[in-house]
């Protein structure tokens, strides 16, 4: 089963950039979890891809995902299971890409956040190295 969310949000910094999240899932096998990066994310021009699993702790179903700033340079993906009936298999494991829109070009921090539906953290993630936002005018075809 995959889904599919588009999110836009309007930040609080500078010319309020409007941040989207496209959210696509699909439930994996425990054998299908070892496939998957952890995480993997892809600078783009001029969108951003984050590719994880996620585990669940408990029931789970769905996930919906925002993205905000958090500080100067930072910005946080809050990845939260939204419902709370249980799962229609065994696996609690989400395999999710998210493409993020909206960023301003230049380098920033990005933290990854998972989220139970009762609002507990499950996991987070600070990147090790920035992300990467090139603006459309920097690129030059060939």
């Amino acid at each position: 089963m995959s889904a599919v969310l588009m999110l836009g949000l309007t930040a609080c910094q500078g010319d309020r950039e409007v941040l989207e999240v496209d959210l696509t899932t699909e439930r994996l096998s425990p054998a299908e979890v070892q496939d998957w990066p952890a995480p993997v994310v892809q600078s783009g021009l001029p969108e951003i891809t984050v590719q994880q699993v996620f585990t669940a702790q408990g029931p789970c179903r769905r996930l919906e995902a925002r993205l905000m700033p958090r500080y100067p340079g930072e910005y946080l993906l809050r990845v939260a299971a939204e419902d709370l009936s249980p799962c229609e298999d065994d696996t609690p494991h989400i395999g999710y890409t998210a493409v993020l829109r909206g960023l301003p070009p230049g380098s920033h921090r990005l933290r990854v956040v998972h989220f139970s539906a009762d609002g507990r953290p499950l996991a987070e993630a600070v990147l090790e190295h920035p992300i990467i936002v090139t603006d459309r005018t920097d690129r030059t075809d060939r």
